[in-house]
């Protein structure tokens, strides 16, 4: 470096052109004869790396960033000489709290190196968030994939960084909601006039929108409409734009321009039309009533009828695949469902016995031997990149030779259990999943009989409407599974905070029933780590269609499923819509992969004819008399039976002429179990005596009430621990 001019080494730096040449050591190279002749042996990246460490030179991270591979040893130089107690302070804390130690070590320390020898840093303790945030939007932009942000984790962990901060580095970088003006600015538009124009219509348009469409409308106008259009004919200020130029927009708009996506066909790009074609509309509408202001800027609409022709088959071939998505699913839902049953339990017992053993000693389960071991190289590892919150129990199958975190595995299975459980009875939305708090158990006690029937409250969502949907015995079994699952040592279920990623809002604590321990933090489960788990689950049950082709469930997916199931069961469409939160039939239609559209129209005019019977025909639902009340009441007393109540529909007589054992509407109480064996152990000798006397008839009417009887016997002693919240006493 002295053979460069300047006065300081960090001007000697700036003047030998290092940071602009493709390989900074042929630099070094010419200016030192004595390496000119022989080979690259490292000596030039440790030769820079150490007057990086004495911070002689304060390289830009553009330049840091393009020599990763060359300064790869440049953190195990820079950080244990410049604050050995501090890298001490991070490898503790990295060794103690994450699951992927090594990982994380090979990345943070790197970053953690880079960030200290461009600043000038000399302590651990001294590096702020800014300076992290920098470096990681300096990488962002100058490499292929962005920095990870393990250094940040790494020091949140070490309590390097100010109180009240943050502790993950997603929670860090998060953007909140933008202002209008500054989501219209981030699309690149240019012409001001127009910018200004747009930031109005829309301002007027978002009372009443949610954040994530209005986000949307933003995109559809702005993004995919007029910077397109700014691009075809750059400097344009006007609506109205040249026919040829609107010709080439409608061909293009039809591919995706940006992102991961970018050339692929848009599926579906009639919401674009159709947001510019009302945008086109509104500001027609402000010339006749503001045209002071609007009437220079109003423009023939540029989206004609003939253009949105094609909507309703793009619409009808969207249907179509849907519901042979849903066909193709439908026979393969029960064995999905036996699939992450047994995997749960199979991995239950495993880690039960694998606590209970030494380091090496072997056990089985099910039959397949098992021995606890340590992770090795060159084995099959499964859970290595999950992190838990106690320490790995590893475990190798002898049939297979992998090697899995026993404790890792429990819990993945469990959830992939607990979120097909959940999914599957009740159709609920990813959002309205999210949600699920114990505030959302409810349960309601019948006046007359004192019957608890339980109850799962939806959260409004999509469409603003709180619903309350019955609980099923097998999902009263997963809830009260995941209750016990989640409770802290004092039996309370802690209060998380949830990010919600379309709102762009922190939503305020609540005990939420999806959330587990990472890393020894309790964190909401988050809608990626559900599809992730359940394509995990899928991939294990190896669900293939009829080619032979793997099939994949996405959460989605089980709420067409529900749909579709509900429906083919005999339950009433319109009410199948109100139990999924539907504001009409035509959305149900969209999901059902049984009926066809004339089926629906002929529900729709029975639904008429029966409006119109009725004395108040404006009104579809009202609060019922007292009269109507009380009946409605009385149909349950009547209901009352030997072994316990019917469960018919109210207002439905017997279809099954009162052979109640036979009949899965029975609903066998607890304190009539005595009574069931008894009639058990009396169906038991009339069938024995029918055997002996040959009589055939008797026989087959005999067994189908007897497996009837058992089987509500051994429904009856199934435990099912519902975990429901109760008020403390004074409250």
């Amino acid at each position: 470096m002295l053979s460069f001019p300047g006065d300081t080494w960090q001007e000697r730096w700036d003047a030998s052109a290092i940071e602009s040449a493709d390989d900074f050591r042929h630099v070094i190279s010419k200016a030192d004869n004595t390496l000119v002749n022989r080979k690259n042996t490292g000596s030039e990246a440790m030769g820079v790396s150490w007057l990086l460490v004495i911070d002689a030179i304060r390289p830009s991270y553009e330049w840091l960033y393009r020599n990763l591979r060359k300064l790869q040893k440049l953190s195990g130089v820079v950080l244990p000489a410049r604050d050995p107690e501090g890298f001490d302070a991070l490898d503790n804390a990295i060794q103690r709290r994450s699951k992927r130690p090594e990982h994380v070590r090979k990345t943070a320390f790197p970053q953690l190196a880079r960030i200290m020898v461009h600043t000038g840093i000399q302590r651990v303790a001294d590096v702020t968030i800014e300076d992290i945030r920098e470096a990681y939007e300096v990488g962002a932009r100058v490499l292929p994939t962005p920095p990870g942000g393990e250094i940040y984790n790494v020091m949140s962990w070490a309590q390097f960084l100010p109180q009240g901060s943050p502790t993950t580095w997603g929670s860090q970088i998060r953007v909140g909601r933008l202002t209008v003006e500054q989501l219209v600015d981030r699309t690149g538009i240019k012409s001001s006039t127009m910018r200004d124009l747009f930031v109005v219509y829309i301002k007027s348009r978002a009372t009443g929108l949610d954040y994530s469409t209005v986000t949307g409308l933003v995109n559809a106008l702005v993004d995919n409409f007029w910077c397109h259009i700014e691009d075809l004919q750059p400097g344009i200020n006007t609506l109205r734009i040249p026919l040829e130029v609107l010709v080439d927009w409608k061909e293009q708009v039809q591919v995706i321009r940006k992102g991961r996506r970018q050339g692929q066909p848009r599926k579906d790009h009639s919401s674009v039309l159709i947001a510019v074609r009302g945008f086109y509309f509104d500001i027609n509408d402000w010339a006749q009533t503001h045209p002071e202001r609007f009437g220079a800027i109003a423009a023939p609409n540029p989206i004609t009828a003939d253009d949105l022709r094609g909507i309703s088959k793009i619409k009808r071939k969207q249907r179509a695949q849907s519901h042979e998505r849903t066909r193709e699913r439908l026979p393969l839902i029960e064995t999905l469902t036996l699939s992450v049953e047994d995997r749960r339990a199979w991995h239950a017992e495993a880690l039960a016995a694998a606590s209970d053993v030494e380091l090496g000693e072997t056990f089985e389960v099910d039959g397949v031997s098992l021995q606890r071991t340590t992770k090795r190289a060159g084995a099959v590892v499964k859970g290595s990149k999950t992190r838990a919150a106690l320490p790995p129990i590893w475990v190798r199958r002898h049939d297979t030779d992998v090697v899995f975190d026993a404790r890792l595995e429990e819990d993945r299975t469990f959830w992939q259990w607990a979120i097909v459980g959940v999914l599957k009875e009740t159709g609920i939305r990813i959002e309205e999943f999210e949600e699920l708090a114990v505030t959302s158990l409810s349960q309601f006690t019948v006046p007359s009989t004192g019957e608890t029937v339980p109850l799962l409250q939806i959260a409004p969502s999509k469409t603003d409407k709180e619903r309350v949907i019955l609980m099923s015995p097998d999902l009263a079994d997963v809830l009260s599974s995941i209750l016990d699952r989640i409770r802290d040592e004092h039996g309370l279920v802690p209060p998380l905070d949830r990010w919600d990623p379309l709102e762009k809002q922190v939503i305020p604590a609540s005990p939420l029933l999806m959330q587990r321990i990472v890393n020894g933090r309790r964190v909401p489960i988050k809608r990626g780590w559900v599809a992730g788990m359940l394509n995990i689950a899928t991939l294990e049950a190896d669900l293939r269609d009829g080619a032979g082709r793997l099939i994949r469930f996405q959460p989605h997916d089980f709420r067409r499923l529900f749909a579709t199931e509900a429906v083919m069961s005999g339950l009433a469409p319109h009410i199948a819509a109100k139990v999924l939160g539907h504001d009409s039939l035509d959305t149900l239609q969209q999901y059902v992969a049984v009926y066809d559209e004339d089926v629906f129209l002929h529900h729709r005019q029975w639904i008429e004819r029966r409006r119109r019977m009725r004395e108040d025909y404006a009104v579809e639902y009202r609060e019922p008399t007292d009269d109507e009340w009380q009946e409605f009441l009385a149909d349950f007393e009547e209901r009352e039976l030997e072994l316990g109540s019917c469960g018919r529909a109210f207002g439905t007589p017997c279809v099954h002429e009162h052979a109640c054992l036979r009949c899965s509407l029975l609903r066998v109480k607890p304190d009539r179990r005595t009574n069931l064996v008894s009639r058990i152990e009396n169906l038991e000798k009339r069938l024995a005596e029918a055997k002996r006397r040959s009589w055939k008839g008797e026989i087959t009417m005999l067994g189908l009430s007897l497996s009837g009887a058992r089987s509500k016997l051994t429904a009856l002693d199934k435990k099912v621990g519902l975990g429901l919240p109760s008020l403390r006493p004074g409250l």
